[in-house]
């Protein structure tokens, strides 16, 4: 059999004129980091315009060795470009932290910016406001960039021959359904990254009247939309006011809302929106869910007001795997805590910023659950899973199984791995729960892991991989590791 790779050389060339652009955005970006550094006046402009320097450089030799008239690229192509992609654009992330000796050891800056990316929220820094504003600033960034997706804003102004556009964003977007907003993809795109782009400014916006300076609105409202929730003090959500705590209750649940449906919802389609079986679920979950935490943690003490403010933030913080917070909940009953814990697990809807399972691939795996059970009396009944009225292929039955299983065996094999590099069982089973499902900083009684600093090289470096494999979701990153995938 023959390799597949070079496969087609214009095709594989393509692949590296999409990663060679995904680079030269990053520079951008970095630049863009510098230009607000300097309004700041704060310290990390050499490290931000050095990092800028060297990633543009590279970007730009590998633009001009690949440069192609027509980009043709195949779907394994894409799996490639993707996957490397999110390598890359870490590798070359983590340079500010390193070059400006915020964080020295590159295992730990990978592991922080990979964090950052992949939009999970988990740190290595004890003290974040020791970092300068523009560290900040960039770090904040990554998570809005890697958000939206970094292949969805290039693709959105890149024209593609034949379907390796959506092979592109197939293999990013997260989620059991993938689909068009409309029949271009560059279009869609550009739909989806103007969506995202309005929502974030109305998220600073809102932030900016609620109290907080135009630095940090922007710092946060990143966060916030890309269900990132890295934010410039170390107390997190519980260093503002009520009020801006209410206003991240409102914008974190857009964040965990699928994309398509948003434009529905901006294009005033409500009756699709009311008619989404997943997006009703996902509502239904958070206010079933904040209520019942209420319930078990309220004491008059705090009274009814913060109860159900800390109550509604938490459950939407790690529903939607922002991982922002507004209280110490690893001191609540035992009961809240499980709940909180089956959050983590399920993320939000599929096609969002979200990490977990999603709410789509938990409503399948009931329903077809339900099917089983009735098939064990009703051997020959028909029973087809529908969503939104609409019968679901066996192709995504299937797939919904496969990531299903794939996300269980990496949750127990990783959590075996990492107690036997010395952790204890619970630090490593948390630790797990917040790096594969990309939830962030958990806090549970006995294990805080509001930083990561303290574990070893190896545990970290096994953390990150797990944040890599959650963010991609899992099937394509391992597509890569089948012999067939490589052969033509």
């Amino acid at each position: 059999m023959k390799t597949l790779i070079p496969n087609h050389p214009s095709k594989f060339r393509a692949a590296v004129h999409i990663i060679s652009l995904m680079i030269l955005l990053e520079a951008a970006l970095m630049l863009v980091s510098t230009a607000v550094t300097l309004w700041l006046k704060s310290d990390g402009v050499h490290a931000l315009l050095i990092s800028s320097l060297i990633t543009l450089f590279v970007g730009f030799i590998l633009w001009l060795i690949s440069k192609t008239k027509d980009i043709v690229i195949d779907k394994r192509n894409a799996y490639i470009a993707v996957a490397l992609t999110w390598i890359i654009m870490t590798v070359f992330g983590l340079l500010p932290f390193v070059i400006g000796g915020y964080i020295p050891s590159v295992i730990d800056a990978m592991f922080e910016t990979m964090s950052g990316f992949t939009t999970t929220g988990a740190t290595i820094l004890e003290h974040v406001e020791t970092l300068p504003k523009g560290i900040l600033f960039w770090r904040s960034l990554m998570q809005w960039i890697g958000g939206i997706g970094i292949v969805v804003v290039v693709v959105s102004f890149m024209q593609i021959e034949g379907g390796g556009g959506m092979s592109l964003i197939s293999a990013e977007m997260v989620g059991p359904e993938k689909g068009k907003i409309t029949p271009s993809t560059r279009k869609t795109g550009k739909i989806l990254v103007l969506i995202y782009s309005v929502l974030t400014i109305a998220t600073a916006l809102s932030y900016w009247l609620g109290g907080m300076s135009i630095y940090e609105a922007c710092c946060h409202s990143f966060a916030t939309v890309s269900s990132g929730g890295f934010s410039t003090k170390d107390a997190s959500a519980s260093a503002y006011s009520p009020l801006i705590q209410y206003l991240m209750i409102i914008f974190m649940i857009p964040a965990g809302t699928n994309f398509i449906l948003m434009y529905n919802i901006f294009k005033g389609k409500w009756s699709r929106v009311m008619k989404n079986d997943e997006f009703k679920v996902y509502i239904s979950i958070i206010f079933i869910f904040s209520l019942v935490v209420a319930f078990f943690i309220y004491t008059p003490q705090a009274g009814l007001e913060l109860t159900l403010r800390q109550s509604f933030f938490q459950v939407i913080s790690i529903m939607t795997t922002t991982g922002f917070t507004n209280a110490n909940y690893g001191f609540w009953s035992t009961p809240a805590i499980l709940l909180l814990f089956v959050l983590m697990f399920i993320g939000a809807m599929g096609g969002s910023t979200s990490g977990g399972v999603k709410v789509g691939r938990t409503i399948v795996l009931f329903k077809n659950a339900r099917n089983i059970i009735k098939f064990s009396i009703h051997n020959r009944a028909f029973m087809p899973i529908k969503i939104d009225k609409r019968t679901i292929s066996n192709t995504l039955l299937y797939n919904v199984m496969a990531v299903f299983l794939l996300y269980v065996a990496v949750f127990v094999i990783s959590t075996l791995c990492l107690t036997f590099v010395g952790l204890n069982f619970e630090e490593a089973l948390e630790g797990c729960l917040s790096c594969l499902g990309c939830v962030g900083p958990i806090y549970v009684q006995r294990v805080d892991l509001s930083t990561f600093s303290t574990f070893s090289d190896v545990a970290k470096c096994i953390f990150t991989f797990l944040m890599y494999l959650g963010r991609l979701e899992i099937l394509t990153i391992f597509v890569l590791f089948l012999p067939s995938f490589w052969k033509k």
